[in-house]
């Protein structure tokens, strides 16, 4: 299974890519990639690793559409993540 993963705004400065491809050879829920991601981009994990709290203002879209944690990836879908903003 092959899943892109976009990374934006400030987020894609602090792994340096804008986006990459995983290959999953089995079931994967959008938790079970972030912790892919943490283990491959190990200068991202102080952003990442609660990224499904209640309190985190990330947002995670697959094929443009919000997901929760639990969501169990397709082959090719395209997840999104979004950091929050800041400045005003």
């Amino acid at each position: 299974m092959n899943i892109k993963v976009k990374y934006m705004l400030w987020l894609r400065e602090k792994i340096g890519l804008e986006q990459e491809e995983f290959k999953l050879d089995r079931e994967t829920s959008l938790e079970d990639l972030v912790r892919i991601i943490i283990l491959k981009h190990r200068e991202a994990e102080k952003y990442l690793s609660n990224i499904f709290s209640d309190d985190n203002p990330f947002i995670i879209l697959v094929n443009g559409i919000p997901r929760k944690k639990n969501y169990i990836l397709k082959d090719n879908d395209l997840v999104t993540i979004l950091p929050p903003v800041s400045g005003g």
